[in-house]
């Protein structure tokens, strides 16, 4: 009887840590070093980035970040997660291409304000594009605010 106690304990501890998600911190984030490189096909150079071991661990991870909204197109349905406000983020030229994330929502009728703080739930993945965010949180979803 023991045996099997402890095999359904240990089933169900492990069945909790498997699909808990994990608190994504700024300043991971903000730990990012780039490269000077050239795109033969775009005939550019730009900041590739080197994105860190914590944050390669998180990638395709479901995690949890707060930040400040940026709404970035005329309909409000293209979002950015900022870790400053908008008088000091990345399209201010305060901060760097590391301090925003794009939010692409599970549900794609909220529409959110200019710099209100939100924490999110979603699928991290980890993006090298010319044109486009390093970061990108998948099938996101507004959660409570669980700190200030």
């Amino acid at each position: 009887m023991k045996s099997f106690l402890f095999f359904c304990f240990t089933l169900l501890t492990f069945q909790f840590t498997a699909t808990a998600q994990t608190d994504l911190p700024w300043d991971i984030l903000l730990d990012a070093k780039f490269t000077y490189t050239y795109d033969v096909e775009q005939d550019i150079w730009y900041n590739k980035p080197n994105f860190n071991t914590k944050v390669k661990k998180m990638d395709g991870k479901e995690v949890i970040v707060e930040g400040f909204m940026v709404p970035v197109d005329v309909t409000g349905d293209v979002y950015v997660l900022s870790a400053f406000p908008y008088s000091a983020c990345f399209f201010c030229g305060a901060a760097g291409k590391e301090s925003v994330m794009e939010i692409r929502m599970k549900d794609d009728n909220q529409h959110f304000k200019m710099d209100q703080m939100l924490t999110f739930k979603g699928t991290l993945e980890l993006v090298d594009d010319i044109y486009g965010l390093m970061y990108l949180l998948k099938d996101a979803e507004v959660i409570e605010n669980r700190k200030r």
